[in-house]
């Protein structure tokens, strides 16, 4: 059945080089392209899609695109982590420069697209190795941002684990941050790094 023109005419692909509709839809901030194709993905192609959802956040997209997926396969790999919620936690500001957005809306539509896959179930378990690097790029984003993301990790239940959460907030380079976005956050955290330690 043929897709009706008002649902994508005025929409212009453009050449994504090799991408498949499904990239393209989930890249594309249009949530009704992604509900138009009605999208069940197999674990290994949703983490793909989840992770392109980010390259363009878009919030609706994100929950078009997890509505019909089930829960279990929003991590994967041994560690049990979703991509799309690792490649939110160490972004890199100066690497992101989605089409129309400020700086404030890119962290605004990435922190939602981070809300909606905690709520739904995604983990942020990423490998022990790697956190150092994480909190590198972390720690370059603004202090509201790096604030709301750690919250969220913080207070959904099953997000991260907190041993996780107090390695990548270990620095004073980091904590400083997190001080001067959010004191009371600064200092739950503290109290984490302390109990983690000791």
């Amino acid at each position: 059945m043929p897709v009706p023109d008002r649902i994508y005419g005025n929409w212009d692909f453009g050449d994504y080089g090799g991408w498949s509709a499904a990239e393209v839809a989930c890249y594309s901030g249009e949530p009704d392209l992604v509900k138009v194709l009605k999208l069940r993905p197999d674990p290994e192609t949703l983490q793909e899609l989840l992770y392109r959802v980010t390259w363009h956040p878009s919030v609706e997209v994100m929950k078009e695109l997890i509505r019909r997926v089930p829960r279990a396969d929003l991590n994967a790999g041994e560690r049990n982590s979703c991509k799309a919620v690792e490649k939110i936690v160490d972004r890199r500001p100066d690497l992101f420069g989605f089409r129309g957005m400020t700086a404030q809306q890119e962290d605004e539509s990435l922190a939602g697209c981070l809300e909606v896959l905690l709520d739904a179930g995604a983990r942020w378990n990423p490998d022990v190795e790697q956190i150092g690097s994480a909190r590198r790029d972390f720690v370059r984003n603004s202090p509201g941002y790096v604030v709301r993301v750690l919250r969220l990790l913080l207070y959904v239940p099953g997000a991260a684990d907190r041993a996780a959460i107090a390695e990548l907030c270990r620095t004073p380079v980091i904590r400083r941050k997190i001080y001067e976005g959010d004191r009371v956050l600064a200092n739950e955290l503290d109290e984490l790094l302390a109990e983690t330690t000791s």
